[in-house]
């Protein structure tokens, strides 16, 4: 796949912050299988937050579940277990069911065949539901529009 369907929908860039731009392009990019995309989108998402753009907690953390999602697939479970430690930093207040899922879904694919007899996957298993455990539950009215 080339990058064109990287390219957010027509209007949505100009309106639309660097970061969220990116978010939606990792996860097109994802959907679809291309990989490289998905860590070029967080690498967008990176660069802008490292020139001064705001940093909105739920999706940088959205990101970083993406991004290491993203290794896992292409097999850097080191890579995957960098991006985890940065999501670990993220306060239970911020911790959003979205946020709680993606990772409840990486934790079911660090469980997959490719990674048994791994300690290293265990063990993010282990933080992932550490993560998980300690995030608020009653994170609806923070979701609402």
């Amino acid at each position: 796949m080339g990058a064109s369907h990287l390219t957010p929908p027509s209007g949505f860039a100009g309106k639309t912050p660097i970061e969220r731009q990116a978010l939606f392009s990792l996860s097109v990019a994802m959907r679809t299988g291309d990989l490289d995309g998905a860590l070029q989108a967080a690498e967008m998402a990176d660069s802008a937050w490292a020139a001064g753009s705001p940093i909105s907690p739920a999706n940088w953390a959205q990101i970083r579940v993406g991004t290491g999602v993203a290794h896992l697939l292409k097999g850097n479970l080191e890579g995957t277990a960098e991006e985890l430690t940065k999501l670990l930093t993220l306060d239970p207040g911020m911790r959003l069911t979205t946020v709680t899922r993606y990772l409840a879904d990486l934790d079911r694919r660090l469980n997959g065949p490719r990674m048994q007899g791994s300690p290293l996957a265990v063990q993010l298993r282990q933080q992932i539901r550490d993560f998980n455990a300690a995030a608020l539950t009653d994170d609806a009215d923070r979701e609402s529009p």
